[in-house]
């Protein structure tokens, strides 16, 4: 396991301040969450209109619920 003492040392090195870094990461994750959750509203999206569908194609043909 490494030690913190390389990555304060390489952030001193190129004049990099915690702040910013925490920001920066903070706003990737950020981004990244809000990725997903249009990923997943999409999936819904889909999911319920092959439902819709799979209930059309049912009621038409006799067979399903």
């Amino acid at each position: 396991m490494s030690s913190t003492k390389d990555v304060i040392h390489i952030m001193e090195e190129h004049d990099l301040m915690a702040m910013f870094i925490f920001t920066v990461c903070m706003g990737f994750t950020a981004f990244l969450m809000a990725y997903e959750m249009v990923l997943l509203a999409i999936k819904g999206v889909a999911t319920q209109r092959e439902v819709v569908v799979w209930k059309k194609r049912s009621s038409t043909t006799g067979y399903g619920a």
